[in-house]
């Protein structure tokens, strides 16, 4: 990954210029520019966009690739860089770009996974004592609409706090398939970029008698 693409990475992070000059021990000058770049990249017209040269070219694939690896969707990617979808998608496919999500993502979510513990805790104690006092003033007023709805909204709350977990574990198994599905992708690709004409006249005669004993079954 070059200089570059380490700033794109923590500007995307919110890392501030003096975080960014830490990390990478470089000048803050440099990261002024660098963040200058990635900052312009969203002001510029379609007409900008068509007259800029190479090198420009380059920096806007190069900030789409970082996107991309810091969790962005394709499009997502490809609207924050001005760069047309079907780029996108090559590089993705190219560079596999979503399994690097991937692992990102993972170690991301280890970075942080006390930190995101800790914030569930608090929540979790804070809408119990919330629990306690709404019970407390049903106790003392009776039951009020404005009260049913107080509580219903602290129950709701409690289910979204104790369902992190399995969103959490779904997610990542959502993410272990889309990498099983990228790799098996590239497998396949390679293994038909290999096959002779002769083999893909076979392949299409195997198919072509199956479709027919499926027909006469």
């Amino acid at each position: 990954m070059s200089t570059r693409q380490e700033v794109y990475k923590l500007i995307i992070e919110k890392k501030d210029n003096k975080e960014i000059v830490a990390a990478l021990n470089i000048s803050v000058r440099s990261v002024q520019l660098y963040r200058k770049e990635y900052e312009k990249d969203l002001i510029k017209n379609e007409s900008e966009i068509k007259n800029e040269s190479e090198s420009e070219k380059k920096k806007r694939k190069e900030k789409a690739k970082v996107l991309i690896e810091c969790g962005a969707s394709l499009k997502e990617a490809a609207a924050q860089s001005n760069t047309t979808i079907d780029i996108v998608k090559r590089l993705s496919s190219k560079e596999k770009l979503q399994v690097k999500q991937l692992d990102y993502l993972k170690s991301l979510r280890e970075k942080y996974s006390k930190e995101i513990e800790q914030n569930k805790e608090d929540r979790f104690y804070i809408n119990t004592e919330a629990k306690e006092r709404i019970w407390q003033k049903l106790k003392e007023f009776g039951i009020s609409k404005e009260l049913q709805d107080t509580l219903k909204q602290n129950e709701l709350t409690e289910q979204e706090i104790l369902e992190l977990n399995r969103l959490e574990r779904l997610e990542r198994f959502e993410l272990e398939k889309a990498k099983y599905k990228d790799n098996r992708l590239n497998i396949i690709s390679e293994e038909l970029a290999n096959l002779t004409d002769s083999d893909i006249e076979k392949i299409l005669q195997i198919i072509e008698k199956s479709k027919e004993v499926d027909q006469d079954e």
